[in-house]
């Protein structure tokens, strides 16, 4: 990835529009960025990691933080990067999330987090996540990786150099993609672990087995199944013994069947003996039950022959009354004529008569119509002028609003006019305050930096060891060090003192700035409040402007109120009119309409006075051709004869039924005795209590046979069963067993957990190649660097079986042949050390992962070196540039601005804010 366009805009320390085209430093060399502490040298290393990742290339600066305290607040926060990467062209623009004031009205308003991905093609990538995803696949890095290989971030530099193996291997992981390793061995780990809970559960479910075989008390083998439950038997021992069980069972089971077929044998036989002895009994006890119910029978067959012939003889009478019956029914239907006649003069009459009355109601309504008619024509006259009114008076209506509107827009801005000055004058307090906190805290700050400075010769003085040499004059001897004073600050006192002014300043400054901002918007609103009130007053007295509008709107109100009342009771007045000139029309086509009405209700009252004479006539004729004076009449007499009729029919009947009823019964009974005669004499009588009482017996030596044959048949099915379930789970436990065996001695091997040997997991074998390769690029650079002194070497042998191993460092000194721990080494060193295995890793991730690093990014760490090793960590990083690679280093160091032509330059402004600029 090589930058070639940057853009910020109010991030960090840059107030305005700061753009850098790093373009005009070439695509090859060394290039870099000095300027005063605090002006904003990291910022631009801040700007290229924010645009590829969304983050600052330090981890204590969060991107909520890169919104700049200088900036105006019309100002807008983003940074856009224009970048190379394998020969195509990227630009990625992001605005981090920020608060900002509101466009309209007073306050602040969140400014949400965004980001835009123009592709070599023109396609746009939109959204957070999408260009995070996007930029991801790009470049191939995630933003700790390429701080890591790429941007090495202030302070960074020894967290590569001197982490542990757990935190090595996690790098290594995710750049050289070594994670499927790290789950083999996790899912070898679960294999052997869920073998080793399948074979519990297996030997776990051989003693349930075991507990489960069945015995009988009396068995010889009884004895021998307890012990071999109180010790843990060999299972062909127990397969043994359940064979044998199962053997004795089945021999007894052979024995048992046989004496049940001879029981079974008597007790049918027996059973065969009482069912014809019971059937003989039953038969004879049915034989005398049934001649004396004939006798019965043969007495009331006399009776119901003697009834039916009585009811023979009323036949005749019977169809005298059929006749009789018919003839009135014949003369029924007449009498349901003249009922219709009947109804139909009873409606003709209701109908006449409610014609007479319409017609008296409809003459009275017509009158009462005419005088309504005459009514409303006059009060249509008295509204003719209503309209013209109205729309005078709704001219004034309006004037008088708008007078209204203009007074209450006035009282709006008085009102907020003084909100405003009570806000403004609660900003000017805080902001004092805020002012004169940040001044009495500089000088805190000032008072402890001079006394840390001052005592500085006895801080030395604390780290100075007889006959190694001091860092000031170079002796080795140190007979009178200086001492600390007793209330000399510490440096993280002075720090903190350093931090606590500078949120005070920025805390005055925002708190001045936002004072100011609500000066101007007061002033604007005075200004429209001044030119409001000559308007309607001729004054630019604001005081008085309150009193006068609410006084003016006062009388506005009475004027609009009266108004309002004449108004609606003009628009009530035409809603009157236009209702009439809707109603009077259709009042005179009713009036018109119920003329005509009138005029055919008089035909209809005479054609219905013909009907009703006509329906009289009719029904004097049909009432005298028949014999009963009325329909009632007739019913009931026909009601008389029909029960008559119904009563002989049913004697009748009955005695028929009776007598073939009777005469079937004799019949059957006389059946019923052939058969039971014919039974008796084919029958043999024994003694049924002597029957019953063998029965019984052979029963109950059945019963027993059966029970404990269920028994041994029950003992058959548990230990048969038991016996193949053990098979099978033996089966099932020598194959677990030899599973488990291999297994778990690679996934013991494979996670390096393997016993009196070092823990090396197989993910951590493979990094170790990686780090080797790492290590032997790495070490070209350093023993350059050290004049052959040092190498950096990964430790072979751990210090105990206990901690994960393998990636941890050492560096071997080649002046005294010794090899000692990284953590040894001095400020100067150790940054070397760091600076080189940055580089070989870099080379690596370059030659393994095909990722592209076009451009190394270096902040500060030179300051801790002698002017020897400078120049060799300069040689080192001029040595990177070869292959058209470029190098940006941030640093203070005098030598390093001599030695590098290409800069950019980054100043403090006096009225706040940062400016950069590239000198080529």
């Amino acid at each position: 990835m090589r930058p070639l366009k940057l853009t910020l805009s109010a991030f960090g320390p840059y107030a305005g529009f700061q753009k850098l085209d790093f373009t005009k430093l070439g695509t090859r060399g060394l290039y870099l960025i000095a300027g005063d502490t605090g002006a904003g040298k990291t910022t631009i290393f801040d700007a290229i990691t924010y645009a590829l990742f969304g983050q600052a290339s330090g981890e204590n600066r969060k991107p909520t933080m890169l919104r700049s305290t200088y900036a105006n607040s019309e100002t807008i926060t983003f940074v856009e990067l224009t970048f190379l990467y394998d020969g195509k062209e990227y630009t990625v623009r992001r605005s981090p999330e920020y608060l900002r004031e509101k466009t309209r009205g007073i306050g602040t308003v969140k400014q949400a987090a965004d980001a835009t991905l123009i592709l070599p093609n023109g396609n746009t990538v939109t959204k957070l996540k999408e260009v995070d995803s996007a930029i991801r696949e790009i470049i191939g890095l995630t933003r700790e990786q390429f701080s890591q290989i790429s941007m090495i971030a202030q302070g960074d530099f020894r967290k590569l150099l001197q982490a542990e193996t757990k935190e090595r291997q996690q790098i290594f992981r995710d750049i050289f993609k070594t994670g499927h390793y790290e789950t083999l061995q996790m899912r070898l780990n679960e294999a052997a672990a869920d073998l080793l809970r399948q074979r519990k559960a297996s030997t776990l479910a051989l003693g349930q087995y075991i507990d489960g075989i069945v015995c009988a008390e009396e068995s010889l083998h009884a004895a021998t199944l307890q012990s071999l439950r109180e010790v843990d038997a060999p299972i062909s021992e127990v397969l043994a013994l359940l064979c044998a069980l199962i053997s004795e069972d089945r021999e007894k089971d052979r024995s048992f069947a046989k004496q049940l077929q001879t029981a079974e044998i008597a007790f049918e036989q027996i059973s065969k003996r009482l069912n014809d002895a019971e059937a003989y009994h039953l038969a004879l006890q049915k034989h005398r039950e049934t001649t004396q119910e004939k006798d019965i029978v043969s007495e009331q067959f006399k009776v119901v022959t003697a009834a039916r012939d009585a009811a023979l003889a009323q036949k005749p009478y019977l169809d005298e009354l059929v006749r009789k019956i018919a003839l009135i029914d014949h003369e029924l239907h007449f009498y349901d004529e003249i009922d219709t006649l009947q109804n139909d003069l009873s409606l003709a009459e209701k109908a006449l008569k409610q014609q007479e009355m319409l017609r008296s109601d409809m003459l009275a309504e017509f009158q009462r119509l005419e005088q309504e008619i005459h009514q409303l024509n006059e009060e249509r006259t008295h509204l003719q002028d209503v309209k013209h009114e109205q729309e005078s008076l709704r001219h004034s209506l309006e004037t008088l609003q708008e007078q209204k509107k203009r007074y209450l827009s006035l009282l709006e801005n008085i009102r907020h006019y003084s909100k405003e000055c009570s806000v403004l004058r609660t900003l000017r307090e805080e902001s004092g305050h805020a002012i004169q906190k940040a001044v009495e805290l500089a000088a805190i700050y000032q008072q402890k930096q001079i006394a840390f400075l001052n005592e500085q010769a006895g801080i030395i003085a604390q780290t100075l060891v007889d006959g190694l040499p001091c860092p000031v004059c170079g002796a080795s001897v140190h007979p009178h060090p200086a001492s600390v004073s007793e209330f000399a600050p510490t440096e993280a006192e002075v720090k903190a003192a350093k931090k606590a002014y500078e949120e005070a300043q920025t805390f005055a400054n925002e708190a001045s700035l936002k004072a100011g901002n609500k000066k101007g918007a007061v002033k604007k609103t005075e200004a429209l409040l001044k030119k409001m009130v000559v308007e309607l007053f001729e004054s630019e007295e604001i005081r008085d402007a309150e009193e006068l509008c609410n006084a003016a709107l006062e009388r506005l109100n009475k004027a609009l109120s009266s108004h309002n009342e004449r108004f609606d009771a003009l628009s009530r007045m035409e809603v009157r009119k236009n209702e009439l000139d809707h109603l009077l029309p259709q009042k005179e086509q009713l009036h018109k309409e119920m003329a005509e009405t009138r005029t055919a209700h008089e035909k209809e009252i005479a054609v219905r006075k013909e009907s009703i004479a006509g329906i009289k006539a009719q029904m004097e004729a049909k009432q005298n051709s028949l014999h009963f004076p009325n329909r009632k009449c007739a019913t009931a007499e026909r009601e008389n004869l029909t029960f008559e009729k119904n009563t002989l029919t049913l004697n009748l009947q009955k005695a028929e039924e009776d007598f073939a009823a009777c005469d079937k019964k004799l019949t059957e009974i006389g059946a019923t005795l052939m058969q039971l005669s014919d039974r008796l004499s084919h029958g043999c009588e024994d003694d049924i209590d002597s029957l019953n009482e063998q029965k019984d017996s052979v029963n109950r030596e059945k019963s027993a046979i059966i029970s404990q044959s269920k028994e041994i048949h029950a003992r058959l099915s548990k230990n048969t069963d038991t016996k193949n379930k053990i098979e099978i789970k033996a089966k099932e436990l020598s194959a677990l067993d030899e599973t488990y065996q291999w297994l778990n001695a690679l996934a013991e091997t494979a996670s390096g957990s393997v016993k009196g040997k070092d823990k090396i997991s197989l993910e951590t074998y493979i990094q170790s190649t990686y780090l080797d390769r790492i290590l032997k690029r790495a070490n070209i650079r350093l023993l350059k660097m050290s004049d052959g002194r040092y190498e950096l070497k990964r430790k072979e042998k751990s210090e105990n079986l206990k901690s994960h191993f393998g990636l941890d460092l050492n560096i071997t000194d080649h002046t005294n042949a010794t090899e000692r721990s990284v953590n040894t080494l001095s400020g100067g060193e150790a940054f070397l050390a760091s600076l080189a295995l940055a580089l070989g890793l870099s080379d690596e991730v370059q030659s393994s992962t095909g990722i592209r690093l076009d451009t190394l990014f270096v902040d500060e760490g030179f300051g801790s070196l002698d002017s020897e090793t400078l120049r060799k960590a300069y040689a080192a990083l001029s040595g990177l540039t070869e292959g058209n690679r470029l190098v940006g280093i941030i640093s203070h160091v005098p030598e390093l601005k001599e030695r590098i032509d290409k800069q950019i330059l980054v100043t403090k402004s006096p009225f706040g804010g940062s400016t950069a600029c590239i000198c080529e």
